[in-house]
């Protein structure tokens, strides 16, 4: 794994946990609801990368869930997922170049890395997406260059 996929996975996870909670007691009493779909790019499914659903206009009770794309596909499971609401959609995957360049957030390239997905998906992002309380969670993004 890529120096960059692997601080990409630390945010997505760290992401994770916070919205999870730490500390004992057996996790959070929230409404979660489990997310799955497919992300492809040009009609052709991105190989690997992360996707993020962040609360908008102050919904989802504040929680952030992430996963890892792997083929085309992700999955949340309940334990980790959102809260019905609604939410802005960050995807970001990149690929080693050799070159260094700046920055440490999802869509920004570092230490020799290209982002693959547009900006407009992640930096940029102005995708939204509404999470269904005990509906099909299942969200498809065909992003275009």
């Amino acid at each position: 794994m890529s120096r960059l996929r692997g601080r990409v996975s630390c945010l997505v996870l760290l992401g994770a946990l916070a919205a999870a909670g730490c500390g004992g007691g057996g996790g959070d009493t929230l409404p979660r609801e489990p997310v799955t779909g497919t992300v492809t790019l040009n009609g052709v499914p991105v190989d690997h990368g992360n996707i993020q659903f962040r609360p908008v206009g102050g919904q989802g009770d504040g929680t952030i869930a992430g996963a890892e794309i792997k083929g085309g596909k992700y999955s949340i499971p309940r334990e980790q997922g959102p809260v019905a609401g609604g939410y802005r959609v960050i995807i970001s995957s990149t690929e080693e170049t050799g070159a260094p360049s700046g920055g440490d957030m999802p869509g920004q390239v570092t230490s020799g890395a290209k982002e693959l997905i547009p900006a407009k998906y992640n930096t940029s992002s102005n995708l939204d997406r509404e999470i269904k309380k005990g509906g099909d969670n299942t969200l498809n993004f065909e992003l275009k260059k």
